[in-house]
Parts: structure tokens; sequence; C-alpha cells
């Protein structure tokens, strides 16, 4: 079979052509338009059986009735070869509906949407903007981007770091101290959701953890987001050519204004800009239905790249810190963050840290399951611990180490006050250059006369020369010595 589609296109528009407009305008399209078209084989040419009569298409008045074997013959014929398959792989017509088509289109002007619709355009093969929006995070190499970039996902037969640990075991013991009941009709939606499965959006409406809801409604100081895009610049990007993708956390928890002193908040928005502060708590839903797109796979790279860039703004603050020589108050600041990933039916719990050089590692450190008692109400209690400490312990070490930087900036500008102060008023301090001297001048390289000042002509005035007194002007003041003729 040879020929492509562009070649059909194209014999269709000089078929369109000479049916509408005639022969005249047929010769006038032909020299400039090249088309590759078979003609008939020569066996079918000499022992062609006969045929019933077709109906032939309504002609032009000005088209002549005893006209040769044309074009449009040629791709008839050519069209009646075309295979009962498709064309190409990616091809979804079929040699009869692609005549069909092209029939139709000889009957009338062809239009761009008529072309478009031959080409086989569907939006079926159109991605949906959600599925093309998270794709990065779907790619099954996205966790190699990650691990560029200095993200990485720890084994579990990697052990936790002592103070990794120590944290754990005061926020969160083996079994939590308080756990709350669910009512049944909640209780038994939960254990539904592993037969039936649930939608994303079903899975953040049910799992509105009581913890989440109560603890932050008593505490002013926090402040969650939902579904909101993090600052492209606090991303931890290593590689220009290989970026980890901006987080969207379907949850997050950090602090608001409120939480700081008024006098702290321009050094604050210079640390971070966003309107969540220094945020410790990221949960991300997936569906477990037959229309859920995502996995819980999908859900830990989102929380990978979202708790690195929470770590990310923790360090630039430390790094601040280390600077103006506070390690005392940086190092009190504890590069540990959370995170949980769920799909209604199961949960992972996740803890993620940072070295302060740029590599950042997450840990799993239990999975619930809510269709088993007491695993939701586990859950909860925890993410109660999580909440606590960070609206207690966490926040009352940023406020102090916010505090000491401030104080540190106040003082080298008091500083910086003072020296510009002292410059103006004539004290040079030692080991500053000595200033210029001044261009010598007639005023200042003599005794000054009776009424003259103390200003040189050249600046006094309007830029103009001062007048000269009467001595100046007989030639015996501020003139130079003539020279002496040459003998």
């Amino acid at each position: 079979m040879f020929g492509t589609r562009s070649r059909v296109l194209a014999a269709a528009r000089l078929v369109a052509d000479g049916e509408t407009t005639g022969s005249a305008t047929r010769k006038r399209i032909q020299p400039n338009l090249v088309v590759l078209v078979p003609g008939p084989r020569p066996e079918q040419k000499k022992h062609k059986a006969p045929a019933a009569p077709k109906p032939r298409p309504r002609e032009s008045p000005r088209t002549s009735k005893t006209r040769p074997v044309g074009p449009r013959e040629l791709v008839l014929d050519w069209l009646e070869e075309l295979p009962e398959f498709p064309l190409q792989s990616g091809d979804s017509q079929t040699g009869s509906q692609l005549r069909e088509r092209l029939s139709a289109m000889a009957q009338s002007q062809p239009t761009i949407s008529a072309l478009y619709a031959c080409m086989d355009i569907d939006q079926r093969s159109v991605i949906s903007s959600k599925i093309s929006y998270q794709a990065l995070v779907q790619r099954p190499g996205y966790r190699n981007t990650l691990f560029k970039n200095g993200i990485r996902a720890v084994r579990s037969e990697e052990e936790l770091p002592d103070h990794i640990s120590k944290l754990l075991e005061r926020i969160l013991p083996e079994e939590p101290l308080q756990v709350c009941d669910l009512d049944q009709v909640k209780y038994h939606r939960l254990r539904n959701m592993a037969i039936e499965g649930t939608k994303e959006e079903d899975v953040g409406e049910l799992l509105n953890f009581e913890s989440l809801s109560t603890v932050t409604r008593n505490r002013l100081d926090l402040k969650r987001g939902v579904n909101r895009l993090l600052e492209r610049l606090r991303v931890p990007n290593k590689k220009p050519d290989d970026k980890v993708s901006t987080p969207k956390p379907d949850y997050h928890l950090g602090y608001g204004l409120s939480a700081f002193p008024i006098e702290n908040l321009d050094v604050l928005d210079q640390l971070d800009s966003s309107e969540i502060k220094f945020p410790f708590l990221e949960i991300e839903y997936k569906g477990d239905g037959s229309n859920s797109w995502g996995r819980l796979w999908v859900a830990t790279n989102q929380c990978l790249g979202g708790t690195a860039t929470f770590l990310n703004i923790l360090d630039q603050f430390k790094t601040q810190l280390n600077q103006r020589s506070l390690k005392t108050q940086s190092e009190v600041l504890e590069s540990i963050v959370f995170s949980v990933v769920t799909n209604g039916t199961e949960a992972r719990l996740f803890v993620t840290s940072s070295d302060g050089q740029g590599v950042f590692k997450m840990f799993l450190i239990r999975g619930f399951l809510f269709y088993e008692d007491q695993g939701f109400d586990k859950l909860s209690a925890y993410l109660t611990n999580i909440i606590e400490w960070g609206a207690d312990i966490r926040l009352g070490h940023i406020k102090t180490a916010l505090k000491a930087l401030s104080d540190s900036f106040e003082a080298a500008e008091n500083l910086q006050i003072e020296n510009h102060g002292s410059n103006i008023g004539g004290e040079r301090e030692e080991g500053s250059p000595t200033p210029a001297p001044q261009a010598a001048n007639t005023v200042a390289d003599r005794p000054l006369t009776n009424g003259q000042d103390e200003q040189p002509a050249q600046v006094r005035g309007r830029g103009r020369p001062a007048k000269r007194s009467q001595e100046q002007v007989k030639g015996k003041v501020g003139r130079p010595p003539k020279k002496p003729r040459p003998a």
C-alpha cells in the first residue's frame, strides 16, 4: 500500500475544487499543486468488467459533459483499493470510513473542521488536566529526580538517628495515652472503604481527623493550608535540568503571623514570605476506587518534595543564625517534620529530617489499617501529639531564635549609624584612610587681605567668578610675574 494521509487530503482538496468551481478554476490550480496519485492498474484498464452506472454528483453548468478521465476518477479508483484496516498504527479509520468521508468532502467545499475530522483528531486522545499536572510525580523515574536533588526515602534496614529516636519517644509512644472513640456510623464507613472504594475528595472529607479539627481550633497560633501551592524558590533544587515538582499539599499545617511578635515580622518575612510560616505537618489523600488515578506511592513522592521544602525553609533560618554567631539558638531548632499518606483504608506516618547540608531523608515510622480495631484512633492520637509538639515546643524554639536574630540585626544597624555619625562629625577612626587634600588656590596659599572671603572665587555665587579687588585690577595681587623676554 502506498501513499500517506497528506496525499489523500491533497487529492480530496483537488477533487472538491474541481467539483465546485469548474474546469477553468481547476486548470488554474493544477499547475501550482503537486499531487502524487496512482493511476489505475493496466489490467483493470484493458479488462474492466461492465458495472452498473453509479450516481454522479451534480456538475457545474460550466463543466463539460464529455471531459476525459481526470483526477476524480483516479482518486475514486484508488480509494476502492484501500484495505479494510487502519492505514497506520495510530489511525482509527479503516478504508471504507475514509472513503465515505472523502466522498462527502467531494460533494462540497471542504472546511477546516472537516479536514481535522478526516485526520481523526479526537478529544479522547487528550489526557485530562489533573493527570497531566501530576504527571511528574507519577513517573517511575521521579525517585531518581528526588535523589539527585538530595531527597530520598530511607530503607527499613537503616536505623533512625539518635536525636530523631529521642524525639519520637517523647511525642509518639508505642501506645498513645489518649485514644478517641469513634461513633458506630463513622466506624462502619471506614471499614466499608476497604470493600467499596472511595474517591480522593471523599477520603479527605471523611478523614477530617478529630485531632486536626479540635486542636487547631483551640490554637490560634496555628494556620492550615488546603491545596495551596508552596513557593517555588523554597524547593530544594540542585539540578536545574532535573527539578523537583513544586509541592501542592492536600493539607499542611504551620503558623500564622499572629504567633510572632510584631517587632520581629520584618525579619520573619525575609525568612519565609509565605502565608503559612514554618510548616511541620503534611497530609496527602488518595482514592482507592475504580476512578482514582493516584496511589500511595505517588502520595509518598508528593510528601518527599513537600517535607523537603519545609525543612529547606528551616535550614535557611539556621544558616542566618550561624552567620550571626548564634549557634546555640540554631542547635535548639530541630530539623524534623512529619507527613501522612492515606487512601481511606490505610495510612502511613513518616518523619523527615535534614542534616543542614542539603540532604533530606524520610523514614517510615508505622502504618495503620482503618478496618482494624483502633487503627484510625491510634493515628488520630499520634497526630494530636505531633500538633501539640509543634504548637508548644517547636514554636517556642522558633520564637527564641527569631528574637535573637532580630536583636542581632538591630545591633548591627545601630553600630553602623554610630559609625556614620562619627565620620560626619569629623572624627576619623584609627586605620581609616586620610582624606585627600583640597585643591590649591590663590586665597588658600596666601594671607587673606582686608575685605576678602576665605571661599574660593570659583565656587562663590552661581558658578560665576567673583569680582576682583582694586589691587588685583591694578595688577599688584594675584597676577603671576611676567616672563623675561628672550635677548
